[in-house]
């Protein structure tokens, strides 16, 4: 898959709801993260010049808003702000990233006035607004943006799909095949669960058997980008299908 193939998923605009605020904040910046590095696929490399700035949190293309800690609401006033700034191009990335923590604090004229850069966004502009639920937002916003629940903690059956993915990974191209159309059969919640699962499985695989460690790491980084793609509301079975063909290319 091209760059262009994986930005082309990528909305400007997406609402972090579910989990705790300070999980739906984690995700956001990842994703933020994902948008400023220099590999351009949505998902952060961790190692490149934009990257790193993101994880130490120095970033100047990801910028963070949150409520007014005295009225605890989202004024207009910050919005417009927001706006103005927004249409000024990035310093250093390719974009820029806004992260609205509590942005369900934001009343109806403050959603309303941010409608328009929702309807209308900047190219260079990403926002995303956290949110303990879309339902506390105008439907108006909600149908602008795409949904990215925080996935609750991993159901234990999800363990033992990640080990027995570890084993067709390594058992070749008929045992990978044949376990992607198993995932085809999950749940979008199910498959988030396995994602994160196989991820840990995959570094601790890395650490444990050094003459396989480069098809670990690879499979960590696919998984990675399979996670986004579901985030963003790609198919079920087209994300397994993109993880068979990766995994496939791998040497």
């Amino acid at each position: 898959m091209t760059q262009h193939a994986v930005q082309a998923y990528l909305p400007h605009a997406a609402i972090i709801w579910g989990g705790s605020e300070e999980e739906r904040f984690r995700r956001a910046l990842s994703l933020a993260a994902g948008r400023v590095c220099s590999e351009g696929t949505g998902v952060p490399c961790g190692v490149c010049a934009h990257c790193v700035k993101a994880m130490k949190g120095i970033h100047p293309d990801i910028l963070i808003y949150d409520h007014s800690a005295e009225s605890r609401l989202f004024s207009v006033a910050q919005v417009r702000a927001i706006r103005e700034d927004a249409v000024v191009m990035p310093n250093e990335a390719d974009v820029k990233v806004y992260i609205l923590r509590h942005a369900d604090s934001m009343n109806a004229a403050a959603q309303n006035a941010f409608l328009k850069t929702l309807e209308e966004p900047p190219r260079s502009a990403v926002f995303f607004l956290l949110a303990d639920s879309p339902e506390n937002m105008l439907p108006t916003v909600v149908s602008r943006c795409a949904k990215i629940c925080v996935a609750p903690e991993a159901a234990p059956e999800c363990g033992k799909l990640a080990e027995e993915f570890a084993a067709a990974l390594t058992g070749g191209a008929l045992p990978l095949a044949e376990f992607s159309f198993r995932l085809d059969r999950l749940g979008r919640d199910e498959l988030r669960d396995f994602i994160g699962q196989a991820r840990a499985l995959m570094l601790a695989r890395a650490q444990q058997q050094s003459a396989m460690a480069h098809r670990f790491i690879r499979a960590y980084d696919v998984l990675g980008k399979a996670l986004e793609y579901l985030d963003f509301n790609v198919g079920v079975v087209h994300v397994s299908g993109f993880l068979c063909a990766a995994l496939l290319d791998t040497p």
